[in-house]
């Protein structure tokens, strides 16, 4: 009775995290990254720049609604027109697309497979969506009774950020799933290869990732906390890797001319009145900063999620008593932070990943005796 009731919710909650992603897949929201993207995808297709340029914006015109065309190209957006009209000016934007390696080969593949070249960009989010959503219910399932685990995971999967972001012709859907999948080895399934090697694929998705994964790797290394502590030569070796990894990105960008450190020349571009001819200027900064932060509270999830948060906090009054976990939650806050200030900046999709892993380790802390239950076959 009970592998029956279980294999129901399974179904039930396979056909509606489904349906949510074939409805985002269907019903995207055109962002204008989908062009750059689908650039790219022509430029690995063998078209040379000029052409592959020509074709986007074809092949855009004819596939993407009038009206949201329009808007890509919109002559009221002095940006949009010019890179609409300009093929110097949009080959300058590559740059801030060609280091997301992964997310573009994997938008590639769907188009060789047949996926018109537009919605191809959105399958990577379509397919890391699911995927998400089969993690986040295997996590939630060790603590939960099968019932709420479903019910949990499926309010989150439904929920605004999850959705808009898989609308979206972005890697943070990729990225997301990938820091999850780092999350989920080093909190549930403790395994620091494994962890290392969803760490090393998240930056070939994002650049910004890095941060996230080296001080993932720090907490690990130096709270002794981790299920088995790891030695410094291992500890060094991840960091090789990861630093490999991030330069061999980072020199698709050093072919345009910007720097194989990336970011030097990225905030160059960070709403440029950042800079005048004297260089950076530190009251537009702070201005930025204000601004964000209003927007962020307004428009974003993640005060409510800092709140559940600070939850997990509630019977721990001593650091010396902190779980793992806790260190880890700290280390989110300290992440979100770092971001925030390098890139002033809340938009929900750039902590989606944060966000499920704070409802798993929450579902953890507020379970009946704090432990593991014998729900593990959800």
């Amino acid at each position: 009775m009970l592998n029956s009731q279980l294999s129901l919710f399974r179904v039930l909650y396979g056909i509606c995290v489904l349906v949510a992603g074939i409805y985002c897949l269907s019903r995207p929201l055109y962002n204008w990254d989908i062009l750059p993207y689908s650039y790219l995808v022509l430029r690995l297709d063998h078209h040379n720049p000029h052409e592959a340029y020509a074709m986007t914006y074809q092949i855009g015109k004819a596939e993407i609604p009038a009206k949201q065309f329009h808007l890509l190209t919109d002559s009221e957006n002095l940006y949009r027109q010019r890179m609409s009209g300009n093929f110097t000016e949009f080959e300058k934007q590559t740059p801030l697309y060609v280091i997301k390696p992964l997310y573009v080969t994997l938008s590639y593949l769907a188009y060789k497979c047949g996926v018109d070249l537009f919605r191809s960009t959105l399958v990577p989010s379509f397919v890391a969506y699911l995927l998400m959503a089969f993690i986040l219910v295997q996590w939630l399932g060790a603590y939960l009774r099968p019932p709420v685990a479903f019910a949990i995971a499926l309010s989150v999967m439904i929920s605004s950020p999850l959705i808009e972001a898989a609308k979206l012709a972005t890697p943070d859907d990729l990225s997301a799933l990938l820091l999850l999948g780092a999350f989920y080895f080093v909190l549930k399934r403790p395994s620091l290869w494994l962890s290392l090697l969803c760490m090393i694929l998240s930056v070939f998705t994002r650049l910004d990732n890095i941060i996230t994964c080296l001080a993932l790797l720090g907490t690990i290394y130096a709270s002794r906390k981790w299920y088995h502590p790891i030695s410094l030569t291992s500890l060094l070796t991840a960091v090789i890797l990861l630093l490999c990894s991030y330069f061999s990105v980072t020199f698709a960008s050093y072919s345009y001319g910007w720097s194989v450190f990336y970011y030097n020349d990225f905030v160059h571009r960070l709403g440029g009145a950042l800079h005048s001819g004297n260089g950076f200027v530190m009251r537009v900064y702070f201005q930025l900063i204000y601004q964000a932060l209003i927007s962020g509270v307004n428009h974003s999830y993640l005060a409510l999620f800092l709140v559940l948060l600070a939850f997990n906090f509630v019977d721990k009054t001593s650091v010396k008593r902190w779980s793992f976990d806790q260190l880890f939650l700290c280390l989110v806050v300290a992440i979100i932070v770092i971001r925030f200030v390098l890139f002033p900046d809340i938009s929900d999709r750039f902590y989606i990943p944060f966000y499920l892993a704070i409802t798993a380790i929450s579902a953890k802390h507020f379970s009946s005796g704090n432990h593991e239950q014998s729900f593990q076959t959800v």
